[in-house]
């Protein structure tokens, strides 16, 4: 199998330092040098374990997963899909995993990792970065690294910035107080020339991008605040502000002025101090509304309860209307007969006997009251 890289992936590949920051402007073909060196590292460590993660699992599955299976040769490498897992015939392996929150660290609270390798690091919080550092550990001498690349950008763009760009130059390896040494590689556009043979118009959509989108991508350029405040809310330099005065503040500058004119305030300088104070008190800010101290009434609304199925009995002692649900009950109901029998008259059954006090009824209306 041969690789070919540019000379920036080239420079990522042989970077010994505890962390590494590749990346800068779009186009540098980060995302397949941390494949092609995930998969160097896995051939030359046997049994070595490695991570990579992006901040969601389908920008993972549709990015780097996709990539491997068509750069990785099927002779050496095997997907689990169940696992997100890649094998190599050594024992060694590569997971692939996600962080879509912060306590999705946890997952990986017993796991031990040679190598962990963030995509796309602006995208993580400093948290999830600090907390899987702990993961890097073994008992084999194998290297110990955290290999990221990133653009500018993104809600991790300030501490990406703070721990990787401002402390020294690129390409320069710097140890701070705590931890092993860092190093930053930026790469552009135009260090991947096989890019630009392959598509020559990329550039140009890069230009049409937004003025910020454009410096980030194309330039690499990380001063920019992106996802750390709305540019349309920055208030113009030119532009005062002042907050309103009140009395006090109008009264002490009236006496001043008049008294560096005749050495002492007059009866004007009095009343200006008081057209000053009515003026204060009528353009200055209004007043919150006071909030009254008695509660609003209750307000229940009132649903009369649903008639409610009366015996036969019952409603005949109270002298409402009932209908009989069988003609053979002998019910003495006030309903018009068909056999021209008088309302409330009684009849005898088909036996010839009289009826029963048990009838069958359903009431329909209700009784008076």
């Amino acid at each position: 199998m041969r690789l070919t890289v540019t000379k920036r992936q080239k420079a990522f590949l042989d970077a010994t330092a505890t962390e590494v920051l590749f990346g800068g402007a779009a186009g540098g073909d980060k995302s397949r040098g941390q494949l092609i060196d995930a998969f160097l590292f896995a051939l030359t460590h046997p049994a070595s374990k490695q991570l990579i993660l992006r901040r969601t699992f389908p920008e993972l599955e549709k990015s780097l997963i996709r990539e491997s299976l068509a750069l990785y040769p099927k002779s050496v490498y095997t997907y689990h899909a169940t696992g997100h897992t890649g094998r190599f015939p050594n024992g060694s392996l590569i997971d692939f995993g996600y962080c879509a929150t912060e306590n999705d660290v946890f997952q990986y609270q017993s796991a031990e990792y040679d190598v962990i390798r963030f995509d796309e690091l602006t995208h993580f919080t400093e948290f999830q970065y600090l907390y899987l550092m702990s993961r890097v550990r073994g008992a084999n001498r194998y290297p110990k690294q955290i290999k990221s690349s990133t653009n500018p950008g993104g809600v991790g763009h300030g501490w990406v910035k703070a721990r990787f760009i401002d402390p020294a130059p690129p390409d320069t390896v710097f140890t701070p107080e705590r931890g092993g040494s860092r190093i930053f590689l930026p790469a552009k556009l135009e260090d991947n020339r096989f890019l630009l043979r392959a598509d020559p118009a990329y550039r140009e959509r890069l230009l049409a991008l937004p003025e910020r989108e454009r410096r980030a991508l194309l330039l690499g350029d990380w001063n920019i605040f992106d996802g750390q405040y709305f540019g349309e809310f920055s208030i113009p330099a030119t532009r005062s502000r002042s907050p309103p005065t009140g009395g006090a503040i109008a009264q002490s500058t009236t006496v001043s002025t008049a008294s560096r004119v005749s050495g002492s305030p007059s009866t004007t300088t009095a009343t200006s101090i008081s057209t000053a104070r009515s003026v204060n008190r009528t353009s200055s800010y209004p007043a919150p509304p006071r909030k009254s101290s008695r509660r609003p009434p209750k307000t229940s609304t009132f649903m009369p309860p649903l008639p409610r199925p009366t015996s036969g009995r019952a409603v005949r002692k109270a002298g409402g209307a009932r209908r009989c649900s069988s003609r053979r009950t002998g019910c003495a109901s006030p309903r018009p007969r068909t056999t021209g029998k008088p309302a409330g008259s009684r009849s005898r059954n088909s036996y010839g006997s009289a009826p029963t006090e048990r009838r069958v009824c359903t009431f329909f209306g209700t009784a008076p009251k």
